[in-house]
């Protein structure tokens, strides 16, 4: 069985060093209260059960908590609203918003069920690893091909080291060199005469005279030697200035990428909420209020006309209609689980709206089909979509009379009258 780990206001830093800890091998469960119970929508105790062995399971205890989180990591990290996340090992900030999933539980929504989708998911994801970059699968960059190979040859011709200017040497100046030995002069008158016992005395050594110091450079080398460290200066600054723009660049880039993740985690969610809105509506009943069914199909129609549509469309009256035999047979079938569906397009075809709300057309029938012989004498057949998106999806067959009374005659799929 897996432990369980309470999060508190004081171990969030915690908790989101353990989410990019590049040393954790398995998955990361997070589960948020929900914000009207400040409690999770699940029993975690029943979630460590089935988790995999080996997976960590993290329950943040309160609002406060969640709220903390949330504004410490980006979007495709956060967990709120009584919702879980799975986190993935090997999790980094710039991973896409697809891959940790966010699984959620709606009051009502089985827990138990949920918690078994969630333990699923762990173990077919056990031990994926490696992020994925945060926006389209593939990395961007900043700039393209072209424009890096441009930017690269425009560095090259920045790096310029020149070498060390060497010191320019005077051309010599013809005459004689600068040492030289002393002019003969008249011989020396002979001293007096030594014994041969008496060591020589030593003639005086005059000293040579040291070569004069390299004179300094000209103004027009100092000038070239300015511009030129003057230049290597400039590239330097451009190039400095180059790599801060890059660095900017990518910034930007990322932070594009973030908001774009955003975005999409939003779009997701709120498709995610259209689908649960629309399941709900169709799995909507109506109170029971006759036993007997025709009436309580009519008290039906009524109810939602009253309640569905604005006063200002209700100035005038339903159609009169007549219920078909076999109509009210057809509504009960299997295909067919969202009743209040049917009563709301029932609606539109009575308040003359069938063509502008709904798909509606004419309904051409084989004059070989059975049902051709029971079209009554100046009746127009009409089809209207209960349901799109696939072509055996389920319509309502209707009649219209020449004095606009309304006949229902079956609901179902788009073959059932043409057998």
């Amino acid at each position: 069985m897996v432990s369980e780990w309470r999060v508190g206001v004081s171990d969030v830093g915690i908790l989101v060093s353990r989410i990019f800890d590049s040393t954790r091998d398995s998955a990361l469960v997070v589960v948020s209260p929900a914000s009207d119970t400040n409690r999770p929508r699940i029993d975690s105790k029943l979630l460590a059960q089935h988790l995999a062995p080996g997976t960590e399971l993290a329950v943040l205890d309160s609002m406060t908590a969640s709220e903390r989180l949330s504004d410490t990591v980006d979007p495709q990290f956060q967990v709120y609203g009584g919702g879980i996340r799975v986190i993935l090992a090997g999790a980094a900030r710039t991973d896409h918003w697809r891959r940790h999933r966010l699984f959620r539980v709606y009051p009502g929504d089985d827990a138990d069920s949920a918690c078994l989708e969630i333990a699923d998911y762990v173990k077919s994801h056990q031990g994926i690893g490696g992020p994925r970059q945060v926006g389209t699968s593939t990395p961007q960059q900043a700039l393209s091909e072209d424009q890096m190979a441009a930017l690269n040859r425009f560095r090259s011709s920045l790096d310029v080291t020149p070498p060390s200017p060497a010191r320019a040497s005077k051309a010599p100046k013809p005459g004689p060199p600068s040492s030289r030995a002393p002019k003969p002069g008249p011989a020396p008158k002979p001293g007096p005469h030594h014994p041969a016992s008496a060591p020589p005395t030593p003639a005086p050594v005059a000293p040579t005279p040291s070569a004069p110091a390299v004179a300094g450079l000209s103004a027009t080398e100092l000038k070239n030697l300015l511009d030129t460290q003057t230049e290597r200066i400039a590239n330097k600054l451009r190039s400095s200035i180059i790599d801060d723009l890059m660095l900017l660049l990518d910034s930007d880039h990322e932070s594009l990428a973030r908001e774009r993740s955003r975005a999409d985690a939003a779009e997701e969610e709120l498709d995610h909420l259209r689908r649960r809105m629309t399941d709900q509506e169709e799995r909507r009943g109506y109170p029971r209020v006759y036993s007997d069914p025709e009436k309580q199909f009519r008290w039906e129609v009524e109810y939602e006309w009253l309640t569905g549509n604005p006063e200002e469309e209700r100035g005038e009256s339903l159609n009169s209609y007549i219920i078909g035999e076999g109509f009210l047979d057809s509504m009960e079938a299997e295909l067919l689980r969202g009743r209040a569906k049917i009563i709301q397009v029932v609606v539109d075809i009575l308040s003359g709206h069938a063509w502008d709300r709904r798909k509606t057309h004419q309904f051409i029938i084989p004059g070989k089909s059975v049902i051709q012989k029971a079209i009554p004498e100046g009746a127009v057949p009409w089809r209207t979509y209960v349901k799109r998106g696939a072509p055996g999806a389920a319509r309502l067959t209707w009649w219209q009379y020449p004095d606009g009374t309304i006949e229902l005659v079956h609901v179902g799929h788009h073959d059932d009258l043409l057998r």
